[in-house]
């Protein structure tokens, strides 16, 4: 009787992949890493995956561990889809956690979850309506570039699953196809820093006129490559020609550089840097930290989703992430100013001003998406 109900489930399998087409309905999971000041609004300094990320910052502000999983999972489930998780691609051990205790498969590998049969039953029952998200039955957490081959492969044999992240992978390994495309839209131009991309076989005459393409105090040298943070250098602008110099030409002294920012261009071949200006925050106190004040970055969390040609957003978490040193503490620039991400260096956001974030964030990264989508077709 088993053998019998597999054979069907194959042969159910084979005629969902020659009578369907891969879904126009998606899904992403993401973080955005922000500044935000009354006069300039939002300065995106990263768009990233939620994937890759970890949320300690909210549980631990909020005394309530846990949180932010339990309201990612919640958000997942609102569309009754049958979820299936690849191991490797979430890098939270909290969000696991939850999926465990929420019954949600997470298997070692993508063979794994296309062998079973609950996941091959579910990813070709028929779809009413396919631009309608609720109309599907399957929502896969898996890194395409786990698959053993392309995404355009595996939905050409499961093309009713929605696979979280597709539209967005090719973005997340590189910073410079992120800020080029941040760069075609009016409106997605008023929410990114001013910025340039150099080469580091850049002539020392382009060296020289780099800080003339920048008006703000301070700029931020970033890898193309690079996640987490790595090799990421706020510099005032009138050094950047000294630190250009650094990366493009001594590369021994970067590897035995005291700070690990310029240690990494000493390691790693990163061919091009992105320069970008630097922007403030409005201060935010933080009481537990002697309502002292802190120039802050936003770490927000969302999911996005498109269905009938619309886009919208549900928020998972926001919260402030703050420097080492307040702006009254004698300290660098990078102490004053560059987020820490650890206890307790954390915030919670002004419920006014955090709407402000949403609504702004609500009528741009729609726009972003729906392009990331044009581009991927």
């Amino acid at each position: 009787m088993i053998k019998i109900l597999s054979l069907l489930l194959i042969i159910f399998s084979i005629h969902c992949r020659l009578n369907s087409e891969p879904p126009p309905v998606s899904c992403a999971f993401m973080i955005a890493d922000l500044k935000h000041n009354e006069e300039e609004g939002i300065k995106i300094c990263e768009l990233q995956s939620g994937a890759f990320s970890s949320f300690t910052g909210y549980d631990w502000l909020s005394k309530n561990p846990g949180a932010v999983p339990r309201s990612f999972v919640s958000i997942l489930n609102q569309f009754n889809h049958s979820i299936w998780v690849l191991e490797r691609s979430l890098t939270e051990k909290a969000i696991k956690k939850e999926l465990i205790l929420q019954k949600i498969p997470i298997l070692p590998d993508i063979n794994a979850i296309t062998s079973d049969p609950e996941f091959i039953e579910s990813s070709c029952r028929p779809v009413d309506d396919p631009n309608d998200l609720e109309s599907y039955h399957t929502l896969l957490i898996a890194n395409p570039y786990l698959f053993g081959g392309t995404v355009e492969e595996f939905h050409s044999m499961y093309p009713h699953v929605i696979v979280i992240d597709q539209v967005c992978y090719p973005y997340w390994y590189d910073k410079l196809k992120m800020t080029e495309m941040l760069s075609e839209d009016p409106l997605l131009e008023e929410i990114q820093p001013k910025w340039k991309v150099f080469e580091r076989t850049m002539s020392n005459k382009g060296i020289e006129e780099s800080l003339l393409y920048f008006s703000t105090d301070h700029v931020v040298i970033k890898p193309r490559h690079a996640q987490k943070g790595n090799g990421i250098i706020i510099v005032e602008r009138e050094k950047l020609p000294d630190v250009l110099d650094l990366i493009c030409h001594h590369r021994q002294a970067l590897c035995s550089h005291s700070e690990k920012e310029y240690r990494y261009w000493g390691t790693h071949l990163e061919k091009q840097m992105i320069v970008e200006e630097f922007h403030y925050s409005d201060p935010v106190t933080a009481p537990h930290l002697g309502n002292k004040e802190y120039d802050p970055t936003l770490r927000i969390a969302f999911m996005i989703w498109h269905e009938h040609g619309k886009t919208w957003l549900d928020f998972v978490e926001l919260h402030w992430k703050l420097p080492t040193k307040s702006l009254s503490e004698q300290g660098s620039f990078k102490e004053k100013h560059k987020s820490n991400e650890s206890k307790p260096y954390y915030a919670f956001v002004e419920p006014e001003r955090g709407e402000a974030i949403k609504q702004q964030l609500r009528e741009s990264i729609p726009l972003l998406y729906e392009k990331m989508m044009r581009t991927e077709k």
